[in-house]
């Protein structure tokens, strides 16, 4: 400290302050600065004093001064910040915390200061990068790594969250507490590291066990792994906690939706939510329960309320576009969700919800670029494949497919959540394609069925009333979204217009009216009832299928759009089957029967949840809505070429699919194939499909796409152009294997064990054309080149197969329509409602 008229108070003022005489030092300092107005030492010194005493306006003019006069002094920058910060003015502070930092590197106390500052700002990824500056030069300081975790998590940077925890639990051991163990076990959580989250967690409640959070979230990844036996017992210790042992109510209200109790959890919610409307987490959780209940317009306007007040809350305004999404309204979802994507680049639900969208709006390559941001996001996990894999499926962008590197026995190990891989089970099949994966499919379609079953038994449906069996015709219930124009449409037609009234009373249940769609018109026309269920919760579509007294109820849509198949873990019938919309089990115990034929039954009956019930003749009635003529000459003699071709969705279609599809060709000198889709319009998709069969030796010379929906023609007259046509695998064609033989196209499947391999098979025999379903990859090659170089045949099947399946029992309208109510009449009397 340099001499001076100031130099005798500041010593004075230096012993004061280390003898404990912080306003006899203060004395001092006033003293010195009123002797110097210009020493540096004297403003920062008295300025700090001030800061101390709590006079922080007072602090900053001094301590500015003392900066103007040593601008390069690190500490004084660091003291303002500190004053800056006190007095209310959290940006300037961070600034002089920046200044300091600047002039002195190794100033640990600035960067940590600066850290602080920029959390107030809610800057978080500068605090993280101030904070790592700290940590650096600290490196065995806890409190900076364990803010970094905080931060990490915050920022859902969940994998570096759960390394600085690791990191500050290692440092720390003696001071590790609840909350840290908590917050790591709940980063391995939401990155599906289970068994890491269950160690975690279980720490964290040994040191507080009267924790009513901790055990929720303990119980919830135990259920998660399939343990819901133990899961339960947590569920009900944190749940009997009084009110004022929870954090928040929120999360008790929030433990009640894991459980299962739904229905609690929004009468919690709602009580929360008039109390504190603007809590954006909290009406955004109320939002995401009423989405789970199925009440999607009463969570569209809680989210509007909220945006209404807050519109800058991001988690809200994608949880709208979600909602809106499942309501149908999918342009304003994207409208919404573009904007919330280009603010949010980096939020990667947002992104993946967009690209749902747009899936659904049929803009494919859009989806597939969206899809690839998403992968890339630093927060994007492999329990997230769902939409971009469905995504890449319907673009056939097999690179993009490999590279999200899916283990359907990783997902199940890892206890992945099954309601969200619900949405994918669908594009799911075609990874199905041996009997361990098949397997572990069956696992996960249980474990999801598993979690609606506890669903249901939290809130269930009052006892049905007492009266013991009832007679008259036995009363049938179907429910579809799908009683329309639509392939499920033409499959249930035919037992619509030829049903025994004296023996059957049918119900339909159709989320959606549409009164211009001449099939559902129709089919309105014939039954007793017709309900439309709008925005129902689950519980009360199931309410209003035990109103009507339904003795067997049918969900025929499974895993597919607007699927209300979660209503049924309510049990609102005696009986219950599953039929027709998805070929695989529902993993629904709720479920008694599938609906099957003996060319149809997979070949263990493991792989089913439910117990088959065996139609006589054939499981489904062919309705083909039109009768488009057949060319009597097959395409080969018009072109002097062969032409393979096919009609099935592209999310069939795998490398392995092209590849025995190329196989095939090259077998066949000159032959082309013809692949008919409106998804065809894509470049993106043609592109991708060209270099696969490139990569086998097919020119792009031998393939022609083609938009049928573009197209004036019906999709039935491109069957003409078509000779043979070739199956996927595992998931094989249905209705289309069916319309091909309707237009004299022979179809060439590859069967195996399971259901979802099996329909063409059992199509064909049939059809009289077993010998047209093979059991090898070389089997199924050889088929497909014989039947190619058989004109005859080809000519003959041309002018003879529709006649065939007229004559065949996918045809036979009324023996179909006779046989379902026979089975029908033995259900009812077998399961003692006759």
């Amino acid at each position: 400290m340099a001499g001076g008229p100031a130099a005798r108070f500041l010593a004075a003022g230096l012993a004061l302050h280390r003898a404990g005489d912080p306003a006899g030092a203060t004395d001092q300092y006033r003293q010195a600065v009123a002797a110097e107005p210009g020493n540096a030492d004297a403003l920062h010194l008295f300025g700090v004093a001030q800061h101390l005493a709590g006079d922080s306006a007072g602090a900053v003019t001094l301590l500015k001064r003392a900066a103007t006069v040593a601008p390069r002094n690190a500490e004084v920058h660091s003291n303002l910040g500190a004053a800056l910060h006190a007095a209310g003015d959290t940006a300037a502070a961070a600034e002089a915390f920046r200044r300091a930092t600047t002039l002195a590197p190794q100033f640990v106390d600035a960067h940590a200061n600066l850290a602080g500052a920029l959390v107030r700002l809610g800057d978080a990824p500068g605090a993280i990068a101030a904070f790592e500056a700290a940590h650096r030069l600290a490196p065995k300081t806890p409190r900076f790594v364990r803010r970094l975790g905080e931060l990490c998590l915050e920022l859902n940077r969940l994998a570096r969250a759960v390394d600085w925890f690791t990191r500050y639990l290692a440092l720390a051991p003696a001071d590790a507490d609840a909350d840290a163990c908590n917050n790591v076990a709940y980063a391995c959580e939401r990155l599906g590291r289970l068994t890491e989250a269950e160690t975690h967690y279980r720490k964290a409640l040994a040191l507080r066990p009267d924790s009513p959070e901790i055990a929720n979230n303990l119980a919830s990844v135990l259920q998660r792994l399939g343990r819901p036996d133990e899961a339960r017992g947590l569920f009900e210790l944190a749940l009997a906690a009084p009110a004022e042992a929870w954090e928040d109510e929120a999360n008790r209200a929030g433990a009640l939706c894991n459980q299962g109790d739904v229905d609690g959890a929004l009468a919690a919610y709602a009580t929360l939510s008039a109390r504190r409307p603007d809590d954006a987490a909290l009406q955004v959780d109320y939002a995401r329960a009423l989405m789970m209940a199925g009440r999607f317009g009463d969570a569209e306007a809680a989210l509007r309320r909220l945006l209404t007040a807050r519109p800058d809350a991001v988690e809200a305004r994608v949880a709208l576009g979600d909602c809106l999404l499942r309501l149908g309204r999918k342009d304003d979802a994207a409208v919404l969700l573009q904007a919330v994507a280009a603010a949010a680049p980096h939020h990667v639900q947002a992104h993946l919800t967009l690209c749902s969208v747009l899936n659904g709006l049929d803009r494919d390559e859009a989806a597939v670029e969206l899809a690839r941001r998403a992968v890339t996001l630093p927060d994007f996990r492999p329990s997230m494949f769902v939409v971009p894999h469905q995504a890449f499926r319907t673009m056939c962008a097999f690179d993009d497919i490999d590279r999200l590197d899916i283990s359907l026995a990783a997902l199940e190990r890892d206890g992945a959540d099954a309601a969200v891989l619900a949405a994918g089970f669908l594009h799911c099949l075609v990874l199905a394609d041996g009997e361990e994966r098949i397997g572990t499919l069956v696992d996960l379609h249980r474990r999801w069925g598993a979690a609606r079953m506890a669903e249901a038994a939290a809130n269930p449906l009052p006892p049905p009333p007492r009266g013991g069996r009832r007679g008259g015709p036995v009363r049938v219930g179907f429910v579809s979204s799908d009683l329309r124009s639509h392939s499920v449409g033409r499959f249930v037609r035919p037992l619509i217009e030829h049903y025994d009234r004296r023996r059957i009373e049918i119900f339909c249940y159709a989320p959606e009216e549409a009164p211009e769609d001449p099939v559902q018109r129709r089919i309105r026309s014939q039954v007793q009832g017709f309900r439309v269920l709008g925005d129902m919760s689950y519980r009360d579509v199931a309410a209003t299928i035990r109103d009507d007294a339904v003795d067997v109820l049918f969900d025929l849509n499974g895993f597919t759009g607007q699927s209300r198949l979660r209503a049924l873990a309510y049990r609102p019938a005696p009986v219950q089957v599953y039929w027709l919309g998805y070929p695989f089990t529902t993993g629904l115990p709720a479920m008694d029967h599938i609906l099957l034929d003996a060319d149809l039954a997979p070949e263990r009956d493991a792989w089913l949840s439910e117990t088959p019930l065996l139609m006589r003749r054939s499981w489904v009635c062919y309705d083909p809505f039109e009768t488009t003529a057949v060319s009597p000459r097959p395409p080969v003699a018009r072109n002097g070429y062969v032409t393979f071709g096919s009609l099935n969705n592209p999310y069939k279609i795998t490398r392995a699919v092209l590849a025995l599809w190329a196989r095939v060709m090259e077998q066949v000198p000159g032959s082309r194939f013809l692949y008919v889709r409106a998804e065809c319009a894509s470049a993106l998709l043609r592109d991708n499909l060209t270099a696969e069969f490139a990569r086998h030796g097919i020119g792009a010379d031998r393939l022609r796409f083609v938009n049928n929906k573009a197209a004036a023609l019906s999709h039935f007259a491109y069957y003409d152009e078509i000779d043979v046509s070739l199956d996927t695998m595992p998931l094989t064609g249905g209705t289309t294997t069916v319309d091909a033989l309707w237009m004299g196209v022979p179809v060439v499947t590859l069967a195996g064990p399971s259901l979802h391999q099996r329909i063409s098979r059992a199509v064909l025999c049939k059809a009289g054309l077993a010998g047209l379903a093979t059991d090898t990859p070389d089997a199924y090659v050889s088929c497909a080149v014989t039947l190619a170089g058989d004109t005859d045949r080809l000519h003959r099947l041309r002018t003879t197969l529709r006649q065939t399946l007229l004559d065949s029992p996918l045809c036979r309208r009324e023996d179909f329509a006779r046989d379902f109510c026979d089975v029908m009449e033995q259900v009812a009397v077998g399961h003692g409602l006759r």
